[in-house]
């Protein structure tokens, strides 16, 4: 009895099974135009490079452009011919030459994945009214124009056509990909054009007061030369630059406002100025629309306002303090000879010499040798480190040497050349620090040199013998 059960429920799931695919089957038959599989149907096969006219209409906006020849100059003073496009009616607008390229590449030709339908009557069903169109003029005459229409049913393509041609064909996601574009999307709506070896200097104001100005420097790649004049953080400066160059347009606000306040343009938060390839860019940033998280923006000389999205501008919150970099002098420890060393009224002459034969650095104070490790490393060479590791606090543009420093180092190199370090107490918990007789702005953290808990703690521990050739003694707690 259960056998018997058993054959007719699985009879009745077969039954059920087969007349689900024949509905399946009916439906997918209905929801699909018929076609004929043919694959790899050339549909323009025109060489790319002899395209001089490219019109795009996009649901009635009508982009028409050439392709014209132009002469660059390189840094080096070469010059060379490449060829750009422009809009013919719109010459001083700038294009994305990548998206125009790309488009001219992916319509002179271009292969159907399948062939839809031969001789066509009714188009609409496919979108294929004209609605958007590439149109592509060779420089022998030849000429096409392709009409794109929706997306297949299985959304793994477009239909098209080519005009005078009522087949209608089916062309991969990546050629309509190409096809497909928006006035936004053909127009080049990064602000700033260059690379960040083409930069020559960044300056950033808020509310009309220049904060800091970086400018390229051969050796260190980047100095700071306002409010004070130092090396800059490359790390720093690299990503901000980096992060204005990517800077794009999201939308064209308002073309010749008649109010700028509605913007906060009248008194901009924030105005940013670059030098590239010898070509000032200032741009000026008005109010954040916290809603859209947007700021609005314009070019000076320019009257369009546009928006930027909030999220790419985070180095308007830098300060030059940001950009300094963290310790004002940090020299080789393969270069120096050696170092004088008057702090808090204690000397102390540190020399270092290089042993082949041991591949080691050999350090010397006031006479003697002292090499006994430190954790991980050599006494001398930690010395040295702390030394040199003095952190940058604050900047102090406005200050004139005066009275004497609380730490002085004259560091000799190896090719006899010498440096003078020179810090002077500003209060208790920092000093100016002047180089070779200079002050340039920068104030450091007394902590590190002070006799406290600093470097000068170290040199009162070699002077007073409590680190020694042999260690620590027992003053200092044991060798």
């Amino acid at each position: 009895m259960r056998t018997y059960k058993a054959v007719i429920i699985s009879i009745i799931m077969l039954a059920v099974g087969i007349s689900g695919f024949f509905i399946v089957r009916e439906i997918v038959r209905r929801n699909t135009p018929s076609k004929v599989y043919q694959l790899n149907t050339v549909i323009t096969n025109i060489l790319s490079d002899s395209i001089e006219e490219l019109t795009i209409n996009s649901n009635g906006i009508i982009m028409p452009m050439k392709q014209r020849s132009e002469t660059i100059t390189e840094k080096d003073g070469t010059t060379k011919v490449v060829k750009a496009w422009y809009l013919t009616n719109e010459e001083n607008v700038k294009l994305s030459q990548r998206v125009v390229d790309g488009i001219v590449i992916a319509s002179s030709n271009l292969v159907a994945s399948e062939v839809i339908e031969s001789e066509a009557e009714d188009l609409a069903k496919y979108g294929l009214d004209g609605r958007y169109y590439v149109e592509g003029k060779a420089a022998n005459g030849t000429s096409y124009k392709i009409i794109l229409g929706n997306m297949l049913y299985n959304r793994d393509g477009y239909y098209a056509m080519r005009e005078g041609d009522n087949t209608v064909y089916s062309i991969s996601l990546y050629s309509a990909n190409l096809l497909y574009t928006s006035r936004a999307e053909l127009l080049d709506l990064n602000i700033f054009q260059g690379a960040l070896s083409d930069v020559e200097s960044f300056s950033l104001y808020k509310a009309g007061e220049l904060k800091f100005t970086v400018e390229t420097e051969p050796v260190v790649t980047w100095i700071l030369t306002h409010p004070v004049f130092s090396k800059a953080d490359v790390y720093n400066a690299d990503e901000m630059i980096n992060n204005l160059l990517d800077l794009a347009i999201d939308e064209y606000v308002d073309v010749a406002p008649e109010d700028l306040s509605l913007y906060g343009l009248d008194n901009p938060r924030y105005t940013v100025s670059i030098l590239i390839s010898g070509v000032e860019y200032t741009m000026q940033i008005g109010r954040e629309d916290i809603v859209s998280n947007m700021f609005y923006a314009m070019m000076e000389g320019k009257n369009e306002v546009f928006s930027i999205d909030a999220t790419t501008l985070n180095f308007l919150d830098n300060d030059a303090k940001d950009m300094v970099y963290p310790f004002p002098y940090i020299p080789s420890i393969t270069n120096v000879k050696s170092v004088d060393i008057n702090i808090d009224g204690m000397e102390l002459l540190l020399e270092m010499t290089f042993d082949s034969q041991s591949n080691l650095m050999n350090y010397v104070f006031n006479g003697e040798q002292i090499n006994i490790i430190v954790g991980i490393q050599p006494f001398g060479s930690w010395f040295f480190q702390q030394m040199i590791t003095v952190p940058v606090i604050d900047l102090e543009p406005v200050w004139e040497i005066s009275g004497e420093p609380y730490g002085k180092l004259i560091y000799t190199y190896t090719d006899g050349v010498y440096e003078i370090i020179e810090y002077y107490t500003r209060d208790e918990n920092s000093c100016y620090y002047v180089r070779n007789g200079s002050y340039d702005g920068l104030v450091v953290d007394r902590s590190f040199i002070s006799r406290e808990r600093g470097f000068a703690a170290l040199v009162d521990l070699v002077i007073s013998g409590k680190i020694n050739g042999s260690g620590l003694n027992e003053e200092g707690n044991g060798e």
